[in-house]
């Protein structure tokens, strides 16, 4: 059984989505364009306004970074600063759903366009050094070293960067 304890206020218009990171904070998404992120005791710490038009999705991605879908057809890349690291365009149609998979390196949007969208994530300018010094070592035949530098390489990937183009299904 559930009780009610508390209620929270600051959106002005229905609340569309609502995700929760690993240290009990809460982001949550409105048809007020707005994105609220509150800290584990439901303080408000952000109120983000990049979007244009009402936010119908949320999906929360690695390193308590996470993607916001909107009926301005962008998806929103957001770090765990409350930044926006990119911003995806591609659908002619709202985002209205969003969904991380295939073990954090797709992200899935799914629109009133008829369509769904795969972005899959994309090495960040530290990873492609990496692996620049791998394929270095590979044609100086230092492969006792080659897997220390991947690794590496699949270590970084948390980065939560995603390739700009879509690609649609």
């Amino acid at each position: 059984n559930y009780e009610l304890i508390n209620t929270l206020q600051g959106h002005t218009s229905g609340v569309s989505s609502i995700i929760q990171f690993d240290d009990g904070s809460i982001i949550s998404s409105s048809f007020d364009n707005i994105i609220i992120a509150r800290n584990k005791n439901f303080k408000i710490k952000e109120t983000l306004k990049e979007h244009t038009f009402g936010i119908f999705a949320l999906a929360k991605l690695p390193h308590s970074a996470f993607a916001s879908g909107s009926g301005d057809k962008t998806i929103k890349i957001w770090d765990s600063e409350f930044q926006v690291e990119k911003t995806l365009r591609g659908h002619n149609s709202s985002v209205s759903t969003l969904c991380l998979m295939k073990k954090s390196l797709l992200l899935a949007s799914g629109s009133n366009d008829k369509t769904i969208t795969l972005l899959e994530r994309y090495l960040t300018p530290k990873d492609k050094e990496l692996q620049t010094q791998l394929i270095g070592l590979i044609g100086d035949g230092k492969i006792d070293r080659v897997n220390s530098v991947l690794n590496k390489i699949y270590s970084g990937l948390g980065e939560n960067t995603y390739a700009e183009k879509l690609d649609v299904l």
